[in-house]
């Protein structure tokens, strides 16, 4: 499915992100995520110093869904993304930071998601409203 521009614009505008995943056992975990940009044929790249937690839920189940939205009082706009990852490369890896002091994630990794459907997100009451791209660009 192709991604609304509109999707795009608000992550540009430093909406909030967050990838859910689940592994083969159904638990569902959050986590943060940035760097949204377009690709071809309904595909999106996501950048993020994603934990080992959402890693190990994506290898075992590809089924994610990606919500981008601005929280504001006066802008309540947002998305979710619901597909699948495609493939997954390493980034950036940090060199020399002490573990003990702070456990944080160590690679940067890059996610392709194969789009299925974008709905409407509000972090208030909402329909989850499919979104087509030919009504919203």
């Amino acid at each position: 499915m192709k991604v609304p521009a509109m999707v795009f614009r608000l992550a540009r505008a430093n909406a909030r992100m967050l990838l859910a995943s689940a592994g083969t056992g159904g638990t569902p975990h959050l986590d943060g995520a940035g760097g949204l940009s377009c690709l071809a044929a309904g595909r999106v790249r996501v950048r993020y110093w994603f934990c080992p937690r959402t890693l190990a839920n994506l290898e075992e189940n590809p089924r994610c869904s990606l919500v981008i939205w601005s929280a504001g009082e006066d802008n309540r706009e947002g998305y979710q993304l619901v597909g699948e990852v495609d493939t997954h490369q390493e980034g950036g890896v940090l060199d020399g930071y002490d573990l003990q002091e702070a456990p944080l994630p160590q690679v940067e990794h890059f996610l392709t998601i194969r789009v299925d459907q974008v709905l409407e997100f509000r972090d208030t009451p909402h329909t989850d409203a499919l979104i087509t791209p030919a009504a919203h660009d």
